[in-house]
């Protein structure tokens, strides 16, 4: 696979709603305490040692963080990944 750029994701030890391996640089959405068309957005980070998720704004801007650890994973869903999809951070989260 020829490429001029290769992007290494550390894998959290942590599995979405669907069964999917969770990656550092993932972006995901949370549906745990929102009606049906809300969501809240995320992307995973590793730093001191261990895995966050970032809430980040429909402009792309950063909020709190909190450690994945402590999230209920069965509300958790991957949608992309920050090297792929990067315009998901910047977009209204689905309704």
């Amino acid at each position: 696979m020829p490429s001029d750029r290769v992007e290494i994701e550390l894998f959290t030890g942590f599995y979405d709603k669907k069964g999917n391996k969770i990656y550092e640089g993932d972006i995901l959405y949370s549906f745990e305490g929102c009606s049906e068309d809300e969501a809240f957005k995320y992307k995973v980070v590793f730093k001191e040692g261990a895995f966050y998720l970032v809430e980040c704004g429909d402009d792309g801007e950063e909020w709190d963080e909190d450690l994945l650890s402590e999230f209920c994973l069965e509300e958790l869903e991957i949608v992309g990944n920050i090297h792929e999809n990067a315009e998901l951070l910047n977009e209204n989260k689905p309704s």
